[in-house]
């Protein structure tokens, strides 16, 4: 098929001239079938030595494809659809996204002091970008992700409630990385803003944040993350609070006293979880509200007991709670209450699980006399009749707080 086109056409006794014949060249064009007429070259097998034609000012000249690939040149687009962005050897991939203009006079307004909505027409906002706003009240400014209501209206979210309020706000989009998906990063990832993550993050390397990270779905990491160059470990928390009352006796105990070798436990106060992982440190806490008759005279310890496995059902003293002997005298805490009789007191015991079981495991407070005598407890009340005036009843709680290491 022809693959020019000729800028004259001429027919037999026709008057040839300089002009027509100039004209044949000069107004003839090159038609599609020089490109798409061609032998196609074998798929994938474009290599950087290969050859085009470009205008160079004005000039055709002969460029390789290396040549154009390794320009330089901005790749300007609205959408990039790829499966795969690989680097050059010693070269980072880096990704700059760049702040918005400045939009101005807008107004806003916040019925409960927590959701703003923004009305601006047209925004080409997405849901997800951060935004940084400048505000009429300054407690609705500051630096937030947006969630889009419609091409015409946007939303974001004090994080601790204001006064509820309506004004004029200027607000710039500012440079945000927006994944929609799930993120797998196996190498380390290191993040000098805010994060947030609303699907599952699996980062197999260090996770560095010098912002805030906000994960909504499920975080897992092999390695610990990093705040700055200080590790992060993850807290778990645990807790018990009650206010039944009881009452409850115990004489000495530890060697002392083998049949009573723990004392008393208090019950309604165990706190009972499976650690994440055998080896965690734990950081137990309990704020025992009453009375005890002879407190002067008792000690209180922790012991845990596992509810499988090696040792199901044997309490055992956490190291620390009593002396090397286990001395009816040696605890965590000692107790002490003047014996109002009408108006009870709070106990702080406060001991560290350091090498924690992968199993469930029930973390108990006992108290027992330091001496040979009976000590009685009266949980969340007083010695005389509990919940009458001037005879107060109270709260005992329990935390466990697991650092995942």
């Amino acid at each position: 098929m022809p693959q020019i086109s000729k800028g004259d056409t001429f027919a037999d006794s026709q008057q040839l001239t300089a002009a027509r014949l100039n004209q044949l060249v000069d107004s003839a064009t090159i038609l599609v079938g020089a490109i798409t007429d061609q032998t196609a070259i074998t798929a994938n097998t474009l290599e950087a030595t290969d050859a085009i034609i470009v205008s160079d000012s004005g000039v055709l000249r002969k460029a390789t494809i290396g040549d154009v690939l390794n320009s330089n040149l901005p790749v300007i687009a609205t959408s990039v659809t790829t499966s795969v962005v690989n680097s050059e050897i010693n070269k980072d991939v880096i990704v700059i996204p760049s702040d918005g203009l400045t939009v101005v006079s807008k107004v806003f307004t916040s019925p409960d002091g927590i959701t703003v909505a923004v009305s601006s027409v047209a925004h080409e906002l997405v849901t997800g970008q951060v935004v940084q706003i400048t505000a009429s009240n300054t407690s609705y400014s500051g630096t937030f992700r947006i969630t889009v209501i419609s091409v015409d209206e946007f939303q974001y979210t004090i994080p601790v409630a204001v006064t509820a309020a309506s004004g004029t706000c200027s607000y710039i989009r500012k440079a945000t990385e927006v994944i929609t998906g799930n993120s797998s990063v196996s190498g380390n990832q290191y993040v000098d803003g805010s994060s947030t993550t609303e699907g599952n993050s699996n980062i197999l390397g260090n996770s560095l944040v010098n912002g805030t990270q906000e994960v909504k779905g499920q975080a897992t990491f092999t390695l610990a993350p990093k705040l700055g160059t200080t590790a992060i470990n993850p807290r778990l928390d645990y807790f018990v609070q009650t206010r039944a009352q009881a009452i409850y006796t115990s004489g000495w105990g530890g060697i002392q006293n083998l049949a009573n070798i723990y004392g008393t436990k208090l019950p309604l106060v165990d706190i009972t979880f499976t650690p994440q992982k055998a080896g965690n440190a734990v950081v137990l806490t309990w704020s025992i509200n009453g009375e005890c008759i002879n407190s002067a005279e008792t000690v209180y310890l922790v012991t845990r007991t596992p509810n499988t496995g090696v040792g199901a059902g044997v309490a055992v003293a956490l190291p620390d709670s009593v002396d090397a002997s286990n001395n009816t005298w040696s605890g965590v805490t000692i107790g002490y209450d003047v014996n109002d009789a009408t108006t009870p007191s709070t106990t702080t015991i406060k001991i560290v699980d350091f090498n924690t079981l992968d199993v469930s495991c029930t973390y108990s407070v006992h108290f027992r006399a330091a001496n040979n005598r009976i000590s009685t407890q009266y949980l969340n009340r007083c010695i005389n009749t509990a919940g009458s005036l001037d005879i107060e009843t109270g709260l005992s709680l329990g935390h466990a707080q697991e650092i995942y290491t």
